[in-house]
């Protein structure tokens, strides 16, 4: 299983699809800044699961982007985190093994 470096408390993204799964494939809290596309409904995703929180960069300034970070360091939020990933990784069977199969069925 890939692993962050041990101290990689949170991140901060743009919110895309990609930084949503690496959080939660990781177990860690992300701050999302969305600016386009999906990025609006991948934000409310992260919200609405606890799996991080979302700031408007229109209303960004040093201190809420402080508070926002403050707040992905807490216990509960790595904990909520953690929880997704567990989720993340509740498969019935490994990635490559899936996409083999869906792959050879085709043929």
């Amino acid at each position: 299983m890939y692993q962050s470096h041990p101290k990689v408390l949170a991140f901060v993204s743009h919110g895309g699809m990609l930084s949503l799964s690496e959080a939660a494939h990781c177990g860690k809290p992300l701050l999302a800044m969305p600016f386009f596309g999906d990025q609006f409904s991948n934000s409310a995703v992260i919200h609405a699961s606890g799996l991080g929180s979302t700031v408007s960069f229109g209303y960004l300034n040093a201190n809420n982007l402080a508070e926002e970070i403050r707040k992905l360091t807490t216990l509960e939020m790595q904990e909520n985190a953690r929880k997704v990933s567990k989720l993340w990784h509740d498969r019935p069977q490994p990635v490559i093994e899936s996409a083999i199969y869906w792959t050879e069925i085709l043929e």
